[in-house]
């Protein structure tokens, strides 16, 4: 064998020697970091096991505010605290709470309250089909999507519910004389309509804000 020949082979097992040891460090690093990852998804999933008994254990006793936001304001509220009738938010807590809204202040804006929901005009589009509504004679009225979007948006709804209800009269009885108490009112009925499944996926597409922090909920948002 001559000198070239004994070099090749050198050189080959030489470049086999150095990748071999290559791939077994890199095997050991991924190895190594899919320890790390299956260590913190096993410490994660124990958080938000004992994040989520906690909240089911509490939340039906809990006070809550669930607040309805347009364009980037809230605008109504509905409030619940255990052993009370639920209540609807005046107008004085509706600006309180929304001050403290802009001004991302979520301690201010949850106070006494357990948990604060924000729902997103958007919420809209997760109802199915249109939504009925009973006036005071017994007669069905009907609000599709594109109404409802329509009324939730509109400064003054009025003249929106006049063009479904064909009566002015059978408008304010209905659904009150006020733009807050119009929204106020509907607000609630679209939130009997949606079931947990409806706000689940609303709150994974971002039309539900929660605060305080929780981790389950951060959890579901991820992969939204």
């Amino acid at each position: 064998m001559d000198l070239l020949s004994i070099l090749l082979v050198v050189v080959i097992i030489g470049g086999a020697v150095i990748i071999f040891k290559f791939v077994h460090g890199l095997a050991q690093v991924i190895s190594s970091v899919l320890v790390f990852l299956i260590i913190l998804i096993g410490i994660m999933s124990v958080f938000v096991y004992l994040d989520t008994q906690q909240f089911q254990q509490n939340f039906p006793r809990a006070s809550t505010l669930t607040l309805l936001e347009i364009d980037g304001k809230i605008n109504a509220g509905i409030a619940r605290k255990l052993g009370q009738d639920e209540r609807i938010l005046s107008q004085d807590e509706i600006d309180e709470i929304d001050r403290a809204y802009q001004a991302k202040d979520y301690n201010a804006m949850v106070k006494e309250y357990a948990v604060a929901q924000v729902v997103h005009q958007e919420i809209v589009s997760v109802l199915s089909g249109s939504m009925e509504i009973k006036d005071g004679a017994g007669k069905s009225i009907q609000l599709d999507k594109t109404m409802l979007k329509n009324i939730m948006s509109a400064a003054d709804p009025l003249p929106l519910l006049d063009q479904v209800t064909r009566s002015r009269s059978t408008t304010l009885e209905t659904f009150g004389s006020s733009p807050q108490a119009i929204k106020t009112q509907l607000f609630i009925q679209i939130l009997k309509k949606l079931n947990a499944g409806d706000m689940i996926k609303a709150y994974k597409q971002g039309m539900i804000e929660i605060y305080p922090f929780r981790l389950t909920f951060a959890v579901m948002q991820i992969g939204r």
